[in-house]
């Protein structure tokens, strides 16, 4: 219970960040999704099946806390979060490398998703040329800027949050 409260609550907090604090600090009109950054992150140090809760989760409030339809931030979070969880195992908590590349991934996956569900809403022409390919490297960098520190805390969050658990374990 207490870890369900202290997961909301750092949830609660990154989003009243992302959009409220970081607005104010970016050049240029990115907006990074630290919510993304986060899920896929706790996903990496954890499991495939707790990623996904996990990302569904945070992805349904994100789209009834912005309004977003058709619940494509659930989707892209949830599986995000699911793909993450599986590699969990695969490398070292402290490796940054490995974490990086597959959360600029997962930032890629979300840009073409939300490029594709703006083509089929409205149909216009979206162009990819080069500004657009220009942009979407920049937001990457951007983000990338964040996530290792985002990753570093989740990573140590994850580790007390299993610590203490284990300590309420051996008490019973």
């Amino acid at each position: 219970m207490t870890k369900r409260i202290f997961l909301s609550t750092i949830t609660l907090l990154i989003f009243l960040c992302q959009t409220t604090v970081l607005p104010q600090l970016l050049l240029y009109r990115f907006r990074i999704d630290l919510l993304l950054l986060w899920v896929v992150s706790y996903g990496l140090l954890t499991s495939a099946a707790e990623g996904l809760r996990f990302g569904l989760l945070v992805g349904l409030f994100y789209d009834l806390a912005i309004g977003f339809p058709f619940a494509l931030h659930t989707l892209v979070k949830g599986v995000a979060g699911f793909l993450a969880g599986i590699l969990a195992n695969t490398f070292f908590r402290e490796q940054l490398r490995l974490p990086l590349i597959i959360q600029s991934a997962a930032i890629t996956l979300q840009e073409v998703a939300l490029f594709t569900w703006h083509f089929m809403m409205f149909g216009s022409h979206f162009p990819w040329d080069d500004q657009v390919s220009s942009e979407l490297i920049l937001l990457l960098l951007y983000s990338l800027c964040f996530a290792a520190l985002i990753y570093r805390l989740t990573a140590h969050l994850v580790s007390w949050l299993e610590r203490t658990a284990y300590e309420r374990s051996e008490r019973k």
